[in-house]
């Protein structure tokens, strides 16, 4: 009997802040692809990495620093083209996303969006949504699958852009049982 044959998975994720919830996002996703793909993370090489893990400018992510991430993550990513396979995005916003189609590369993208300018409290609803909700549309024709937590969340894409609203799926947050569980167990359970 053959053993299965488990298929691979580019695993884009974050910078890891320790200050935001993509520190501990960066480890939960590795170890929930894990389980089920051969998971390869694509991350800036780490001579590379002059990216401080503090949020210096910007309100969720360093406004500097998480495009220069996301792009060297991109080169990465081109080097293995032509045929790159399943690629997971740990947020919709990627700078160089675009170059995967442009370089005729073989792949099937996946992400999460956190809100963006489909969100009207969002920051970039505030501050980009006229060069960014243009991105947004072409990022939803390349990625093939886009997760969100909230039906709300899907449902102000499918107004924004009803062609796209199959393509979304309301999920929840991800998070990791067993590290919550741990925190909880220190704490009294109110059982009323």
């Amino acid at each position: 009997m053959s053993a299965l044959i488990r298929k691979s998975l580019l695993h884009v994720p974050l910078e890891p802040y320790g200050a935001r919830y993509t520190e501990l996002l960066h480890n939960w996703e590795r170890r929930a692809f894990g389980k089920h793909f051969d998971l390869v993370e694509i991350t800036p090489p780490e001579k590379d990495s002059w990216v401080s893990m503090n949020i210096g400018t910007g309100e969720v992510l360093d406004s500097v620093a998480r495009p220069v991430w996301a792009m060297k993550q991109t080169i990465e990513l081109l080097k293995k083209a032509p045929v790159m396979g399943r690629v997971w995005f740990s947020d919709f916003y990627h700078p160089g996303l675009d170059s995967l189609p442009y370089s005729r590369a073989q792949f099937r993208a996946y992400s999460f969006l956190w809100a963006q300018t489909f969100d009207c409290y969002d920051f970039t609803r505030k501050l980009f949504v006229n060069w960014m909700r243009p991105w947004e549309i072409m990022a939803l024709e390349i990625y093939e699958k886009v997760f969100v937590a909230s039906p709300m969340l899907k449902e102000f894409i499918g107004i924004a852009a009803p062609s796209y609203e199959e393509k979304v799926e309301a999920v929840g947050l991800p998070f990791d049982y067993a590290h919550v569980q741990k925190q909880l167990g220190t704490l009294p359970v109110n059982r009323e």
